[in-house]
Parts: C-alpha cells; sequence; structure tokens
C-alpha cells in the first residue's frame, strides 16, 4: 500500500505537532509540517494555475492534513483591567507598535497563506480549516451560533457601551439557572475556602485574556473606548474538558483546581470523568453545530442534575498534557483518522459534494442568521 502523506501547518518546535507527527510516522504515515510562519519566506510559495508548491513540492502530495496554527501569534497583551502603571502604560504603547508592525508585514502574507489552505480544503481534508480558526477568534459569534442551535451557553452581551451591557449582564443572570448549592466553584483538590463567587465574568473577545470576575474595580478601569468587553453569567458546577472526533467523545475530564475564576490558573491535575448523557449530546451538539470533525470542548456540568453548559469551543485544542495524565492518546486517534482521509484524498481526492458541504459551513459560519433562516426552512407545517 502506498505511504500516505500527512501534512501538519504547524512550528516543529510545538510539541502538539511533534507528537502527532509522532504518531502519523508510528503508523507508516509520512508526516509533512509546514510552518506557516515562514511563508511566503524562507520556504518559498508557488500557487497559480492548480499548482500548489511549498519549498519546490505539490502541497497535494498531502492526503489530508492537520491545520494547528495559521501563522504568527501576536505578542501578548498585559494583565486585563488593571489600572496601568506609567511603566505599564509605556509596556503597552511598546507591545501595541510592535503588534502594528507585524501586522503589516504579515498582511500580505495572511492573505497568501489564507487562501492557500483554503483552497486546499476544497481538494483534501484538512482538520480546522481557516473558517474554523476565524470562528475561534469571533467569540461573541461563536456563542451566538452555538445558541441559536439549542446548544446550552451560559448568558452573555458583549460590545463598548457600559451602562446598557452591566444592565443586561445583571438581568441575564437573574434569569440564568439557579446555582445547586455548591458553595465554591465546583470541587477543588484544595482545602474547602470561602469565595465571593461572581454572578458575571468577563471572558476574552479572542481567546487571548484569562476569565476575570466583572466588578465596580473592573469596569471603571476598563478602557471602554479602545477595547470592547464579553461579559457572561458565571455558572457553577464542575468544569471539564471533553474532546470530539468523528462525532463520537474521545474522551473527558473533570479540570482539578484550587478555586479560581479561570481554572486554568490554578489547575494541578485531571480526573477522568464519564460525561451523563445529556453531557454528551451537548458536546456533540456543539461540535456539530460549529462543523468540526476535532474539537475541544470546555464545559461547565453539574453532575447530580445532570445539566451541561458549553463555555467554549477549541478547534486547535492542547492535548498532549492531558493525554499523559488521562492516559487517552487524543495524537493517535487524530492519527488514525487523518490517514484514513489521507488515503481517500490519495485515491481520488474529496468528492466534489463535499466541496459544497465545505462552502456552506464557511456561510454558516460567516453568518448565523443564514442558519436561523434554514432552521425556519425545516419547521413543519402546523
Amino acid at each position: 500500500m502506498k505511504r500516505v502523506t500527512i501534512g501538519i501547518f504547524g512550528s516543529p518546535s510545538d510539541v502538539e505537532v511533534s507528537s502527532l507527527a509522532e504518531r502519523l510516522c508510528n503508523r507508516g504515515a509520512e508526516p509533512w509540517v509546514v510552518d506557516l510562519a515562514t511563508i511566503p519566506v524562507p520556504a518559498g510559495l508557488a500557487w497559480g494555475r492548480g499548482a500548489f508548491l511549498v519549498g519546490g513540492r505539490d502541497l497535494l502530495d498531502m492526503g489530508a492534513a492537520y491545520l494547528r496554527r495559521t501563522g504568527r501569534t501576536l505578542p501578548p497583551y498585559l494583565s486585563y483591567g488593571e489600572a496601568p502603571s506609567e511603566k505599564d502604560t509605556r509596556q503597552w504603547d511598546a507591545r501595541r507598535l510592535e503588534a502594528a508592525a507585524i501586522l503589516q508585514k504579515e498582511s500580505a502574507g495572511i492573505a497568501i497563506r489564507t487562501a492557500l489552505l483554503t483552497t486546499l480544503a476544497r481538494h483534501r481534508t484538512v482538520v480546522n480549516p481557516p473558517h474554523l480558526q476565524r470562528l475561534h477568534r469571533l467569540k461573541p459569534l461563536l456563542l451566538d451560533r452555538l445558541r441559536r442551535a439549542g446548544v446550552p451557553v451560559p448568558p452573555f452581551v458583549a460590545g463598548t457601551a457600559r451602562e446598557p451591557l452591566e444592565t443586561l449582564a445583571r438581568f441575564a443572570g437573574k434569569r440564568a439557572p439557579a446555582r445547586t448549592g455548591e458553595t465554591q466553584l465546583g470541587r477543588t483538590d484544595g482545602p474547602p475556602r470561602s469565595l465571593q463567587t461572581p454572578a458575571v465574568v468577563v471572558k476574552p473577545l479572542a481567546g487571548i485574556y484569562k476569565t476575570r470576575a466583572w466588578d465596580a474595580t473592573r469596569a471603571a478601569t476598563h478602557p471602554w473606548t479602545e477595547r470592547p468587553v464579553l461579559l457572561q453569567h458565571f455558572v457553577h458546577g464542575e468544569v471539564v474538558r471533553a474532546y470530539v472526533l468523528e462525532g463520537r467523545i474521545l474522551a473527558a475530564a473533570r479540570i482539578v483546581h484550587q478555586g479560581t475564576v479561570d481554572s486554568s490558573e490554578s489547575q494541578t491535575g485531571i480526573e477522568p470523568v464519564s460525561l451523563p448523557s445529556s453531557a454528551k449530546d451537548v458536546a456533540l451538539l456543539a461540535a456539530r453545530t460549529a462543523g468540526a470533525d476535532f474539537c475541544g470542548l470546555d464545559l461547565v456540568i453539574d453532575f447530580d442534575a445532570g445539566h451541561a453548559f458549553v463555555i467554549d469551543v477549541n478547534f486547535s485544542p492542547m492535548f498532549v498534557a492531558f493525554s499523559r495524565l488521562s492516559r487517552r492518546d487524543i495524537a493517535g486517534h487524530l492519527a488514525d483518522y487523518l490517514i484514513r482521509a489521507g488515503r481517500r484524498g490519495q485515491d481520488g481526492g474529496r468528492p466534489p459534494v463535499l466541496d459544497t458541504l465545505e462552502r456552506a459551513k464557511e456561510l454558516l459560519a460567516e453568518d448565523p442568521g443564514l442558519e436561523a433562516l434554514l432552521a425556519r426552512g425545516r419547521r413543519p407545517e402546523s
């Protein structure tokens, strides 16, 4: 049998990339790692008239591909919502200038990389294609799309108008499901602590910041004229990470932490769990609504009542640390899926109907109103 080539778009130094490449090699496939941050130089790119050459090699040699990163990451921002000192202000200005320089230099590279990846996705299976990468950076749109499809997400508001936003956030909190009687942010691995849990949190609009409690101090120091906010009702329960591949749950684990609002800030481990059937249905519906073959979902679950909420969908999730702690080989399952898709791609490419479906996914990702229109058209006549 011909050895299948699987593309991985990401940095060779990324442990998620190297782990997947290792699994592919162990299964007899050829991983081809392409670092998009180097395109258009020094790898060298030629694209046109049906040819997709990177470093002189035809990109369609790939039977399938996994998109880890689309290119460079902008410089990290300062701590969110804190009153900046004079030193911090200078640091912030320097970061903004650095980010602006990168964006100006990268604009042409971003255009050609996105065009290349989008076109490749029309010929081959690309796990986490560009339109999903964009959707993850448009958090209000992602949450709204999930909500419209019936996925339970905590009530949220977004924008730059302080008074209306805070009024809406308080109103949403009153209408949200009641607490289940817990006095902490789910179970933790530390001693019981008396925590003043928030009613509303501020979340990242594009996956940059940590989730923080929203209070009068944070509202007063927020730069309203420069930066929008995404406010969401805080849901009490167990924080769970679940991985979905091909419409099935690969693994799920409770995040063990010390009671912070954002569990990742005090995470000390994970505890594999079996999801209640209702939580499985929610996770699979979220992945299906987003159109993701593979994703990592962040859930908040009340295991006693069986209620589950989706708080985020990650289309390029970290899986190496999770696999080590849970002993579930996420990279291995992903490699198997890519190899199966790669063999189909190298045997005859994607059927034309898949191109139509891919375009439909892109349109739905860009305009949730279209999805609502289609949903109305599917309703039976009364």
